[in-house]
């Protein structure tokens, strides 16, 4: 098994769920760079806001990180503009979506702050590598736009979950907390955090469930946001079937499975294989 990069990924962010990378429009570009467009498209977000995408792209002759070299690799340019008065240094200068994950093996060891991009040329199953008293594994489906999707168990239920490294929060859609697990809003275990604000108004909770397991890997008493469902009708997968047959899902997934959690865990990402590798995260022992 061959791994490309075992530290610090530098100036870009690697985010599962967002479909293609993008950088900060305030990035020069390479010398041998080319721009090019597209049709500006429209999402909304939660509050119901139009939020624009980027129109514009940049095509980099290549990009290394660590040991690892690619060539040809399109970035969509972010058009928020950068505030003139802020003199700290950006956390980031973009960041790295499905598109170019999918083409190697993803390995996000948080405990240690590493990120592995491994050779999807392995012998099948020849994952762990690391120490850990149970690892879980799963099949999982690569949706269209590069969304990673698996079943776990929450509370002894089962649920479809979306991992999202791009998301601080681990959390729940309300529509499904009230139908799956009964949630009231109104008990004293619910705790009201937020509001969503714009052309509709929602409550946004928090509620403690008990256990988030999957295969002998066990997070106990964790702590889940709950989103209102504004941007579509519940979600429910077909009949017969775990998970959705595409990424339009009309609506948040019942789980959305963020840092909160992610940040306990050892996570191998086999898009190849089309399985996930899931363990509890340890540091590194000391020299």
């Amino acid at each position: 098994m061959r791994s490309f990069d075992d530290g610090d990924i530098g100036p870009d962010a690697a985010d599962c769920r967002r479909p293609a990378g993008n950088r900060r429009a305030d990035r020069r570009y390479a010398p041998n760079s080319s721009r090019r467009y597209r049709r500006r498209i429209q999402f909304r977000d939660q509050a119901d806001d139009a939020r624009i995408e980027p129109d514009q792209t940049v095509r980099l002759p290549s990009i290394a990180i660590g040991r690892l070299r690619q060539e040809g690799v399109n970035f969509h340019i972010d058009p928020a503009a950068d505030n003139p008065d802020d003199k700290n240094p950006q956390a980031y200068g973009g960041t790295l979506g499905p598109d170019l994950l999918q083409r190697f093996d993803a390995d996000f060891d948080f405990a240690n702050g590493n990120l592995n991009l491994v050779s999807p040329d392995h012998c099948k199953g020849k994952i762990v590598y690391w120490t850990a008293p149970a690892v879980a594994i799963v099949p999982i489906r690569v949706a269209q736009f590069g969304h990673v999707f698996f079943p776990m168990t929450l509370d002894g239920k089962r649920v479809a979950v979306l991992l999202d490294t791009g998301s601080t929060d681990t959390e729940m859609n309300l529509d499904a907390a009230r139908r799956v697990f009964n949630v009231n809003v109104n008990a004293p275990d619910v705790q009201r955090v937020g509001q969503i604000a714009g052309a509709s108004t929602a409550n946004i909770y928090r509620r403690r469930f008990k256990k988030l397991e999957l295969d002998g890997v066990v997070i106990t008493d964790p702590l889940i946001t709950l989103l209102p469902n504004t941007m579509g009708p519940p979600p429910a997968p077909p009949t017969g079937s775990f998970f959705w047959e595409n990424d339009d899902l009309q609506g948040l997934p019942e789980l959305t499975l963020g840092m909160s959690v992610l940040s306990k865990l050892h996570v191998y990402i086999a898009y190849k294989e089309r399985k996930l590798y899931l363990s509890a995260g340890a540091p590194s022992p000391a020299p």
